[in-house]
């Protein structure tokens, strides 16, 4: 059955990437013919910079990018901004319709399309529309991936209200370890607090570790969990 994820953070630099990378290789280890979608990449020469993370989790990212590497990454701009502004600095405009256009033929060739946004879901992408306009329109479940830190309560409850009021359906929240800072009760009280007040269903959390390999083993209860909530089946 085709399916698909949207992959937002609470802010820019949360691990969205990573996220997106190891959920890349959960579901192709299932027998699920999947590929990844960078929206707009900024801070980038020609090439996004993120699929190109996304595909050092899988074995055939080299030939993945080779036949859709422009529905994959269907806008780059070379400033690291937000995307609209990054798009005039190019002297472009992001017609929201190509994002859509690319999504939508991908979804046609593959069991599952993971889509990464840029920043959070309020960035703008052009005068009008924002990230989550994208993600509304297309009716993608949304994977939230929040930094575990101070500030986490806030930023993750507001980006599940933004996602409420829309009714747009909330696939799980990820908490994410950017540092090897040592144990504190407030990482522990951010994901039970969350969890109580949003109502969403918590996935679980990846401690920080450089090895995508050792990333990934503390990611699988995380996929089995999210898995078990998507109406996709393995081969």
């Amino acid at each position: 059955m085709k399916n698909a994820l949207f992959v937002t953070g609470t802010d820019t630099g949360v691990g969205k990437t990573v996220v997106t990378g190891l959920l890349l290789k959960f579901f192709s280890e299932k027998g699920l013919r999947t590929i990844t979608q960078k929206w707009v990449q900024t801070g980038s020469c020609g090439v996004s910079e993120d699929i190109l993370e996304h595909m050092k989790f899988i074995d055939c990212g080299e030939n993945l990018m080779k036949l859709h590497g422009e529905d994959m990454a269907p806008y780059t701009f070379k400033v690291p901004v937000s995307p609209h502004l990054a798009a005039e600095i190019d002297g472009k405009k992001i017609v929201s319709e190509k994002i859509k256009r690319s999504f939508l033929k991908l979804r046609e060739e593959f069991d599952v399309v993971i889509a990464e946004g840029s920043g959070g879901l309020m960035v703008p992408i052009n005068e009008k529309e924002t990230i989550i306009d994208v993600a509304e329109t297309l009716g993608l479940p949304v994977v939230i991936v929040a930094e575990n830190r101070l500030g986490a309560i806030n930023q993750t409850l507001l980006t599940c209200e933004a996602l409420k009021r829309r009714k747009i359906s909330v696939a799980g929240i990820i908490f994410n370890r950017l540092s090897e800072e040592g144990e504190s009760k407030m990482f522990e009280d951010n994901i039970l607090t969350i969890g109580n007040l949003s109502g969403e269903k918590i996935l679980g959390e990846l401690r920080f570790n450089n090895n995508r390999e050792y990333l990934y083993q503390n990611f699988l209860p995380i996929g089995e969990k999210l898995l078990a909530g998507l109406r996709v089946k393995s081969r």
